[in-house]
């Protein structure tokens, strides 16, 4: 049961002084539950538009239409799927056949929205219309009136409940239009049939009720007489003759055959009368929603791809070729030094790089530069030196805060600590200092972390080596275990250093340094055989590793020296190779000088000095009897860069402070302060003497500088990866203006393409709406075609990408070595990054499900009728 109240349908103006079109004006009425409904009208009388709306095709300005208790204009997308799929069928009177599928497949596709896949009922829906020897046909190897036939096949198999019909058989034969009309007939008596059609010939002959329009609204709405009949009949003296019938010969000879002085002729009932039951039944059908037939949605998307798949394996190649291009500049574009460097650099197979300061003799700066073992302070501002000159790295501070067994720690004096002296027997004596990095660097250098003892993620302590922890194991016998580690630790045994020790961290250093290991246990017993294991290139390599990895203590404290002085148990800080300047005069400490904390009440920035050690550095000779003689006396604590460049001293730091008094104390400590002042000598106590580079390239590039030439790492072969990179950076500004050029062709190219393929599509993608296909399913069907064309993508590019950076890579070498005369040797200047390729594979493939995707999106929102008529 319909029911249609003040329903209004207008048409805007396109330009200004054109008026409205109101294709439906304000009408109302209702339909039965069965029954076959002519709605008939001039061209533009808005039946079309009615019957459109009834079907969920087109939308209405105002007004209401309940179907069944549904509210169409409270309907959503969904609602109109299910409300097409289930309840009601179309018949247009262009068949709307897809082309691509057989006359089974177009029959079967009603049934299939609603998950049936019965091919013996499309069988016998073809045989209903005459249409069984068709079975296995195609739309266009059929006559027009067979087609329309398929369509009225298509629209009956289902059983809905309701049969729109729009001009139904306006390009049929009288033949085919009988049987249709018939068929449709026939249907009717279980179910509403509703045709839309300016034949009013077949109406009078088949229709239950016509309703005429005209100019938008109901000018008659008639209903067929049961009195009514088509012969001529006789009542007394009284000629009936059929109401609005045209007469025959034969019927002009029966009248005047029986017409005689009395007869009178009459007019019989009318054929159909006014029509005034608007009763409206409020019983409710819910809308039930159905699942596609999934096997179906791989056969219909089969035969989509089947008509296109030239035109994808072009499209595919093409796209390919751009892909390939790109990533040969892209390769290019990446080029940062780092092959060159793991190739030209003795134990290349290092990821980073340790920069430290140099010092030159002689003068000769060119000729001079080898190797130091002091340690060298570096600034901060030599670090903000690196980063200003386009270092894109990180850069991790390395501390002079080292472990050690014994009280002359070499790191701890700010001497590096000799290899062949401090790995004597495989166990390092003491670490190569403290880097302070972050959790991620540390993954990067051994992988996920695993934490043998303690917590990693306390910033107070450091983080240390199971290779460190077995080498303090080792030379110290008072630490047995790891629990004997992991905590408050006191390392030195002269009493200057404490150590707070986190974590401990499982490496591969066991298998990773087994043989010379055996080594060390087997030969290294003799003297001789030791020497020998020491001055191996095996050693070397094993003690750069210990030196660079496995040899360093890490902190991720982002406050090192602040968070090591701030320990709540350290009791004191050494402040080695510092001065005192007191009244304008520097006085050396030396290195065994250190503050320790006291309970004494003292101000800010005020300290207590131990009597032996004030008159040990000032000269004085202040003894117990005389202690309180002593005068107050203010004192500045400065760190040098250098304390042995006397002729070229920088100050790294300087405290001003208070000597308040002196005591008499055995203590080894020089100097007393209050808990809250410790901090304030941390630069004096520990320098930052190295910078781990993670960007091996970057750092190699800056140091070939000039301007820095006061740095150094121990490598030979910057000079001529620096010239490689100069000549490859020709080719990258090319490639860059290149790979942005390739990367807006293949963009448009692929938007193009996938745009004008769903434009193509537009009439299919029309009658799959209008059947009831959901949204989701009709995607589907497209992104089946996508995924072809992606996967000939990926597969094409890959090979045509290998391929051509190897060719690529081959030349520029050649060129390089032609040109420049630059000797080239195991090196890959342009080469095949599998990530690039999956980075540019993975974005390429968006482009394309994309630019299928959306323009079917954006078609959610439009009515069926629209996207077909688009489409004409």
């Amino acid at each position: 049961m319909i029911k249609v109240e003040n329903l209004s349908k207008i048409y805007k103006a396109k330009s200004i002084g054109q008026v409205d079109n109101h294709a439906i004006n304000d009408i109302t009425f209702s339909l039965p539950d069965k029954g076959m409904v002519f709605i008939v009208g001039k061209s533009g009388s808005g039946k079309s538009t009615l019957l459109n709306i009834l079907g969920c095709l087109d939308d209405f300005d105002s007004g209401s239409v309940i179907v069944d208790g549904n509210d169409l204009s409270k309907m959503n997308h969904s609602d109109f799927n299910k409300y097409r799929s289930g309840y009601v069928s179309f018949i247009f009177q262009d068949h709307f056949l897809i082309d691509e599928l057989k006359v089974k497949d177009n029959v079967a596709l009603s049934l299939n929205i609603i998950n049936n896949n019965d091919m013996d009922k499309v069988k016998e829906t073809l045989e209903k219309v005459d249409l069984a020897d068709k079975f296995e046909s195609f739309p266009l190897e059929l006559s027009g009136g067979e087609r329309q036939r398929v369509a009225v096949a298509r629209a009956i198999i289902k059983d809905p409940k309701l049969i729109l019909c729009d001009e139904p058989t306006g390009n049929l034969d009288d033949k085919t239009t009988k049987l249709v009309f018939d068929l449709l007939k026939e249907l009717s008596k279980d179910k509403l049939v509703v045709v839309v059609s300016h034949d009013m010939e077949s109406a009078r002959i088949y229709a239950d009720r016509i309703i005429e329009l005209f100019g938008g609204k109901i000018i008659k709405d008639e209903t067929k007489n049961p009195a009514y009949s088509d012969k001529i009949a006789f009542d007394g003296n009284n000629i009936i003759i059929p109401y609005d019938k045209p007469l025959n010969n034969d019927d002009i000879l029966t009248i005047n055959s029986n017409l005689n002085n009395k007869s009178l002729i009459k007019l019989g009932e009318k054929q159909y009368k006014e029509y005034k039951n608007y009763n409206y039944n409020d019983r409710d059908i819910k809308l039930e929603k159905s699942r596609f037939y999934k096997g179906r949605i791989k056969h219909i998307a089969k035969i989509f791809i089947k008509r296109r798949f030239r035109k994808m394996i072009i499209i595919s190649s093409i796209v390919s070729l751009i892909i390939a291009c790109f990533s040969i500049f892209l390769s290019l574009l990446s080029f940062n030094g780092n092959s060159e460097i793991l190739n030209k650099l003795k134990n290349s197979d290092q990821s980073e790089v340790m920069i430290r300061n140099n010092c030159y003799v002689e003068g000769d700066e060119e000729t001079s530069l080898k190797y130091q073992s002091k340690l060298y302070s570096l600034l901060d501002d030599d670090i903000d030196y690196f980063y200003n000159s386009n270092y894109e790295g990180n850069i991790y501070k390395i501390y002079n805060y080292s472990l050690g067994y014994t009280g002359s720690i070499g790191m701890r004096n700010e001497t590096f600590a000799r290899p062949e002296v401090n790995l004597i027997n495989y166990y390092a004596k003491e670490s190569y200092g403290t880097l302070c990095c972050d959790k991620t660097y540390l993954e990067k250098k051994f992988g996920p972390i695993k934490v043998i003892k303690g917590d990693i993620n306390d910033p107070k302590g450091i983080i240390i080596t199971d290779y460190l922890a077995d080498s303090l194991i080792t030379h110290n016998l008072y630490r047995s275990s790891y629990d004997e580690i992991v905590g408050r630790y006191y390392i030195s045994n002269v009493g200057y250093d404490y150590f707070y020790v986190s974590a401990i961290i499982e490496t591969d250093y066991k298998e990773h340094f087994s043989e010379i290991k055996e080594k060390f246990d087997t030969l290294g017993k003799k003297n001789g055989d030791l020497r020998k294991v020491l001055t191996s290139d095996e050693f070397d390599k094993f003690a750069k590793e210990i030196e660079m990895k496995y040899g360093l203590a890490y902190s991720f404290s982002t406050d090192f020296l602040t968070d090591i002085m701030d320990i709540e148990s350290t009791g004191y800080v050494p402040i080695r190779y510092s001065h005192i300047e007191l009244d304008g005069t520097d006085y050396y400490i030396g290195q065994n000088a250190s503050f320790c904390k006291t309970s004494t009440s003292l101000n800010h920035n005020e300290v207590i000095g131990n009597m032996r050690y004030i008159n040990q550095i000032f000269g004085t000779d202040y003894t117990a009897d005389t202690l309180d003689t002593f005068e107050p006396v203010t004192i500045k604590l400065k760190k040098y860069y250098d304390y042995s460049l006397k002729e070229s001293q920088t100050l790294l730091d300087e405290v001003e402070l208070k000597i308040v008094s002196i005591i008499n104390s055995n203590s080894s400590h020089d100097f007393f302060c209050r808990e809250d002042d410790y901090i304030l000598f941390k630069n004096s106590a520990y320098i930052n003497y190295g910078l781990m580079f993670d960007d091996i390239s970057g750092a190699c590039k800056l140091l070939e500088n000039k301007e820095v030439n006061n740095f150094y790492i121990e490598d030979s072969n910057v000079k001529a990866i620096k010239l490689i990179a100069k000549y490859v950076s020709i080719f990258r500004k090319l490639s860059v203006l290149l790979s942005a050029i390739l990367a807006i062709t293949g963009l448009m190219y692929l938007i193009f393409y996938e745009v004008s393929n769903i434009s193509q599509m537009k009439k299919e993608i029309g009658i799959l709406k209008a059947c009831g296909t959901a949204q989701r399913t009709i995607s589907r069907i497209f992104i089946l075609q996508q995924i072809i064309v992606s996967v000939m993508v990926v597969i094409i590019s890959t090979l045509l990408s290998y391929l051509l950076i190897e060719t690529a890579n081959s030349l520029m070498i050649s060129s390089i070595d032609k040109y420049a005369n630059v000797f080239i040797n195991d090196l890959t200047i342009i080469k095949f990054i599998p990530l690039n390729t999956i980075y540019i594979l993975i974005t390429t493939v968006i482009i394309i499900m994309a630019s299928c995707l959306i323009p079917i999106l954006l078609l959610v929102k439009v009515k069926p009728m629209n996207i077909i008529k688009a489409k004409e």
